[in-house]
């Protein structure tokens, strides 16, 4: 080998040796970086410390509805906004024969825009710890133009899952400032971690989140308020149905419960202002971000085709 490469053998040697030493570096800091987050998220903040009222925005199923239950065991006061009343006072029922704490309902159409006089008004006075922005509208996978009445529906996934966050939190953050505390989780998704064809709005509008969050934290951080995102991946809510009916169980490994995902979650508030929050979701997302730009699109074009078979054969 030396003969071969004759006076270069040396300094191959050197450059071999310094990228072996770089990748070992690189694996031990990831290595660390995975065992400190993991003792952090063993003491978990209180979220009681931030204040005594949870509002929680799209709480009716799913994540959101794990969010409130799991506060309201937690011992906080919830504040319930969706836009259907009766599943609206089913899960507050639930909530108060459970743990016996206050709750409030807020009928609200979040496609609307001029919803959020009301909700101010109606939150008005509250000492407001933990504001949940988790109301989200998916769209299935497909072409952008080959979706039915595009126009309508992308015109109401900007208004629920954009500017409900922007417009929930204006309406929290200033009492938050003048107590010095309190903390924001907004729900956006591993689809907003890179550019994503056949779910283009939905992942722009998951974009949109996480620099929100990312750029509030770095604001008001400093002045006791903390701003958390979560990218979950799936997670098994009815928004998630249709495109993992068909998944294996190897697939299916990582996609828990909306329950887990938010116990898992929970656990990251005050300590991991970006996260995926559940573990498998973390592995998911390695393996997706160091995926090729022609393997995401096949794998949602894969996606895309497999919704469109369940909907043929409904």
């Amino acid at each position: 080998m030396a003969s071969y490469f004759g006076r270069y053998a040396d300094c191959l040697c050197v450059v071999g040796a310094v990228s072996a030493g770089y990748v070992a570096l690189r694996v031990c800091s990831h290595i660390l970086r995975v065992t400190y987050r993991a003792v952090r998220r063993c003491f978990p903040v209180d979220p009681k410390h931030y204040g005594r009222w949870a509002v929680v925005t799209g709480c009716t199923d799913g994540i959101g509805k794990s969010y409130a239950l799991q506060l309201a065991e937690k011992g906080m006061d919830i504040v319930l906004i969706s836009r259907n009343p009766q599943k609206l006072s089913a899960v507050a029922e639930q909530i108060v024969q459970q743990f016996q704490v206050s709750v409030k309902v807020i009928t609200a159409d979040f496609k609307k825009t001029d919803i959020y006089d009301n909700i101010k008004q109606q939150l008005t006075g509250l000492d407001i710890g933990v504001l949940v922005n988790n109301v989200g509208m998916g769209t299935p996978p497909n072409y952008l133009c080959e979706i039915d009445d595009f126009e309508q529906l992308y015109r109401d996934v900007v208004n629920v899952n954009v500017l409900s966050a922007v417009m929930m939190t204006g309406i929290v953050l200033p009492d938050m400032v003048q107590r010095k505390r309190g903390a924001i989780i907004n729900v956006s998704s591993a689809a907003g971690l890179r550019p994503a064809p056949f779910i283009t709005v939905y992942s722009a509008t998951k974009v949109f989140l996480r620099y929100f969050s990312e750029a509030l934290n770095m604001e008001y951080s400093p002045q006791g308020v903390t701003i958390q995102v979560v990218c979950p991946t799936f997670v098994e809510t009815n928004m998630t149905s249709g495109a993992t009916g068909s998944w294996n169980c190897i697939e299916r490994w990582f996609y828990p419960t909306s329950d887990v995902y938010v116990t898992a979650a929970l656990g990251t508030l005050g300590r991991e202002p970006c996260t995926p929050a559940y573990w498998r979701h973390e592995l998911w997302i390695y393996g997706y971000l160091m995926m090729s730009e022609s393997s995401v699109k096949s794998f949602l074009l894969g996606l895309r085709n497999k919704v469109a078979q369940r909907h043929k054969e409904d």
